[in-house]
């Protein structure tokens, strides 16, 4: 498998963090902190992006860094790691048992190879472009496929809007349009909801506004290699089974 060093060194990377996380979660002594309008960063995030940095910079040290508290550093080559280090800080502050880590690497801003763990789960589905997406168990790897669901009538769909008032009224105004979808659910976790809409656990996801990278270069690949779609825009955050996505775009534009 192509980038199968780089897989393997995010795999280990994001179980290592998870680790931790659980450790921390568990003990309920983590520090939270307001980085923005409704946005917060905890202590967990700080020690779980360390210790994958670490990693970073040590075994890939020509590699850029792209990361949400760390920020950016400009790679000495082609390739970029883009790590969230936890996803889902607001569920992990409240012990919601709903969070990941997610690791992606890019070449030339074009995603590669995608890893989330949820450490609470034990899910860990790990995606390398052109190659699928897979599935972690007890050391063997099983291929995952979107659903096949093609009507808005049958999907569960997860919703999400941004922290701005602004974004949570255009996120009512379009979350209105979809009084026909069979379910929706709010999980706090971008990169969570890749996992279920990989495995055809759920059908589509939204969010608006749209999302930095660290929220969607892993959860995209993922998706996408899985069988899915995404569309990626400031706007919007939009991933999905193939059959439902032109659908879900179509009731965004109205």
């Amino acid at each position: 498998m192509e980038y199968g060093s780089e897989l393997e060194f995010a795999r280990v990377c994001a179980w290592e963090a998870g680790k931790e996380l659980r450790q921390l979660f568990r003990s309920g002594s983590i520090e939270v902190s307001e980085k923005g309008f409704r946005d917060i960063v905890t202590s967990a995030d700080k020690k779980s992006e360390k210790l994958i940095l670490d990693r970073i910079e040590r075994r890939f040290p020509s590699y850029g860094i792209v990361s949400e508290e760390y920020g950016e550093k400009k790679a000495n080559s082609e390739f970029t790691w883009v790590v969230d280090p936890l996803d889902g800080s607001f569920n992990f502050s409240r012990g919601i048992p709903l969070y990941c880590i997610a690791m992606a690497l890019q070449k030339n801003d074009a995603t590669v190879l995608g890893v989330i763990y949820a450490p609470e789960t034990g899910d860990l589905v790990y995606a390398v472009k052109g190659e699928g997406t897979f599935y972690r168990v007890r050391r063997s790897d099983k291929r995952l496929a979107v659903s096949q669901t093609n009507s808005l009538e049958d999907a569960a769909v997860m919703f999400n809007s941004g922290h701005e008032d602004r974004d949570r009224k255009e996120f009512s105004r379009q979350f209105s349009k979809f009084g026909n979808i069979n379910k929706f659910r709010i999980y706090g976790s971008a990169a969570y909801v890749a996992i279920l809409v990989a495995r055809g656990d759920a059908d589509g996801y939204i969010r608006i506004p749209g999302l930095p990278v660290w929220d969607t270069a892993a959860a995209g690949l993922i998706v996408e290699e899985a069988g899915g779609k995404v569309t990626d825009a400031e706007d919007r955050f939009v991933m999905s089974n193939a059959a439902l996505h032109e659908k879900l775009l179509e009731v965004l534009r109205k």
